[in-house]
């Protein structure tokens, strides 16, 4: 072997597994979707850090996988599907039949993607969220790559 290259091989073998890695995360391996309670005022916005004190309503492991899907709407947007699993879809639809007019917050490993108005009550753990031509794009885009 030649003086030097077996101290490069770790490093070419670290560099050779980068795209690897990023295929994981488009696979949504590492992603981490939350949905918390939402503050009164509907303060949080896209693109903030996810708060420590708020009330979490489902965390990574509450989400269906096989049931998130991302798909065009209507208005030539995009959707993404949820469906929570267990205890998770009851505690959304507790909060959500008692905050109705009140806020949602929906992030992506930490960072709010979505703070939606809650409307109605969310009985049985599916919502969708929708992504216009007015949401940051990487915000939206990293959402839909982990949800794909």
């Amino acid at each position: 072997m030649l003086p030097g290259v077996s101290r490069l091989l770790p490093l070419l073998l670290a560099l050779s597994l980068l795209p690897i890695v990023g295929a994981c995360a488009q696979l949504g391996l590492t992603c981490r979707f939350t949905i918390a309670e939402g503050p009164p005022d509907g303060s949080l916005t896209e693109g903030d850090p996810l708060p420590s004190g708020l009330a979490l309503i489902a965390g990574p492991a509450d989400f269906d996988r096989s049931a998130t899907k991302v798909g065009p709407d209507q208005s030539g947007g995009e959707t993404i599907d949820f469906a929570l699993k267990g205890d998770a879809s009851a505690r959304l639809s507790g909060y959500t039949a008692g905050h109705v007019g009140g806020y949602l917050v929906v992030a992506v490993d930490g960072t709010i993607v979505a703070s939606p108005v809650v409307r109605d009550a969310i009985v049985d753990g599916r919502m969708t969220m929708s992504f216009s031509d007015t949401t940051t794009p990487g915000i939206a885009a990293r959402a839909k790559e982990c949800a794909a």
